[in-house]
């Protein structure tokens, strides 16, 4: 994991989580928000950087799907998870930054979808805005 992982991780969940309950209603639109939201985070270090960024996001939305294919899967353990495999390299300032991030999202996160063992239904729509994530990503493998 580099430098900047746990940070992404935190990057991406927040893209999905600001657009979570909408994903019952207009699944379209919710689908060109996360396109554009992942594809605005992944051009704003500029195009020589893009390729590189997008293959990093693309790697942490692939890390998630993979979290939430267990049984069990709970939040508050994908949480620690992240806390614990923060790079070791990170100045404290970013640390402090990253971990209290992971927090926030994970309260969030549990605010909105629970924060239990995540439902079936849940799991779906977590797995289709990742896929959308992922999806958004491989606009830049060309480039």
């Amino acid at each position: 994991m580099n430098r900047i992982s746990g940070l992404l991780i935190g990057a991406v969940l927040a893209s999905f989580l600001a657009i979570l309950p909408a994903c019952k209603s207009d699944s379209a639109t919710v689908k060109v928000a996360v396109t554009y939201a992942t594809m605005k985070y992944i051009d704003a270090e500029g195009p020589a950087k893009s390729v590189n960024r997008a293959a990093r996001v693309a790697a942490v939305a692939n890390q998630a799907l993979n979290a939430i294919e267990g049984d069990g899967f709970e939040l508050a353990s994908f949480s620690a998870h992240l806390v614990r495999n923060l790079p070791a390299d990170l100045a404290p300032s970013d640390r402090a930054l990253a971990v209290a991030l992971i927090g926030l999202i994970g309260d969030e996160l549990a605010l909105r979808i629970g924060d239990g063992v995540l439902t079936p239904e849940k799991r779906v729509k977590v797995r289709q805005v990742l896929g959308w994530i992922s999806e958004a990503t491989s606009y830049y493998e060309s480039a």
